[in-house]
């Protein structure tokens, strides 16, 4: 994992409290209110955990993912791969096979990851191609106009609400 030479400020959170019930260790979030980004992992979740969510950052940084710019969570861009790479990550960290770490068994992990895309969307991806990645896991997914345009060259209109590099 490789973070570029980067303007973003991110922060690191290492003793971070999930929100009850939510059964997650650890999140990355953008905060309006430092503009960085927020690397948040649970006392329990250790340097595996720390690796897997440094991973998203890392993913952030590339263009790989986004995030909400109101610091509720991540956005279109967050996709099944990126959760393969960060927990491949994790596991090898832990010693632990990543052999079988694929989409399945990701999307089997948590309900958060059923309705997630399995096809790898990043700032470069189309937005046709983002929003049919989407309605095919929710068909209730609204589609936008303008599928000639790349995520990153309509950022200010249908991505208002979205933070990426």
């Amino acid at each position: 994992m490789e973070f570029p030479a980067s303007d973003q400020e991110y922060h690191i959170n290492s003793n971070w409290t999930a929100p009850s019930g939510s059964g997650i260790d650890g999140e990355i979030a953008y905060n309006p209110a430092t503009r960085a980004v927020d690397i948040n992992i649970s006392a329990s979740y250790g340097i595996p955990g720390l690796a897997h969510e440094l991973t998203h950052g890392a993913q952030f940084d590339r263009g790989q993912t986004d995030l909400k710019a109101d610091g509720s969570g991540r956005g279109y861009l967050h996709d099944l791969t990126d959760e393969v790479s960060a927990f491949k990550r994790q596991f090898a960290i832990n010693k632990k096979s990543v052999l079988n770490i694929d989409v399945a068994y990701v999307r089997g992990l948590h309900p958060t990851y059923q309705t997630m895309p399995s096809t790898s969307l990043t700032t470069g991806s189309y937005l046709h191609s983002i929003f049919m990645a989407h309605r095919i896991i929710n068909p209730k997914v609204s589609y936008y106009p303008g599928t000639t345009l790349k995520y990153r060259d309509s950022k200010k209109t249908v991505f208002t609400g979205f933070v990426s590099k």
